[in-house]
């Protein structure tokens, strides 16, 4: 199998400047991306987008919320209008949202 660099341009296939019409896109988006053209016995070819840099983008923007709901669940608030009571109410989820987000940091994208 021969795995060569690629991209969707235009909703068009390039590889090497060319651009081939007789190859199956693996991919559910419509836009524009970048990925490898697989090729296989009897010249069967298939192009499959390569989704890192958007997981990368997602869970940079899941942690930068978890630390937000860390931040809100850690907060003391008035919980008792007359005695003024202070309490973290949201303890429960600062501490789900901190789970996550450690998940998140120890997933190795490849």
């Amino acid at each position: 199998m021969r795995i060569i660099p690629a991209k969707v341009k235009n909703k068009k296939l390039i590889v090497n400047g060319i651009e081939p019409d007789d190859i199956t896109l693996l991919s559910m988006g419509s836009g524009d991306s970048s990925g490898y053209l697989l090729i296989g016995k009897d010249n069967v070819a298939a192009y499959i987008v390569n989704t890192q840099p958007d997981l990368s983008n997602v869970i940079d923007q899941l942690t930068y919320i978890c630390d937000q709901l860390v931040a809100i669940g850690d907060h003391a608030y008035i919980t008792a209008a007359q005695g003024q009571v202070l309490s973290t109410p949201l303890k429960a989820v600062s501490e789900q949202a901190n789970a996550i987000k450690n998940k998140l940091e120890k997933m190795e994208l490849i």
